[in-house]
C-alpha cells in the first residue's frame, strides 16, 4: 500500500467511526516496546491511524466499560490540586 492509498484508507476509516474519542486497545506484535492488550482513548484521526495500521482494534463494550471503571477509580484516589494519573491497564497472559 502506497501513501495516497493509506491515507485515503485513513480518511474512509475516520469518516466510519462514530465516537469522537474512541478507545482502541493493542494487538501483540513483536514491534519494540508494543505490548498487546492496552486500552487506551485516542482522538478520531489517531484511532484511524492505528487501526489502518493494524496495530489496534476498536475496543469492545467490556473493555470500555473496565477502562472507565479504573479512571474512575483513580481519579478519586486523585490528590486535590495534583495532575490526573495516567492509567494503564495491563494484561497478563494467562490471567485474563
Amino acid at each position: 500500500m502506497n501513501m495516497s492509498q493509506f491515507w485515503s484508507a485513513v480518511r474512509a476509516r475516520e469518516a466510519r467511526i462514530e465516537e469522537e474519542y474512541p478507545y482502541i486497545v493493542s494487538v501483540e506484535s513483536a514491534r519494540p516496546g508494543m505490548r498487546g492488550g492496552v486500552v487506551m482513548q485516542a482522538s478520531r484521526r489517531v484511532a484511524a491511524e492505528r487501526l489502518t495500521e493494524g496495530t489496534h482494534v476498536l475496543a469492545s463494550a467490556g473493555q470500555v466499560e473496565r477502562q472507565k471503571r479504573t479512571e474512575a477509580v483513580a481519579a478519586a484516589l486523585q490528590p486535590p490540586g495534583t495532575k490526573p494519573a495516567k492509567v494503564v491497564y495491563l494484561k497478563r497472559k494467562g490471567l485474563a
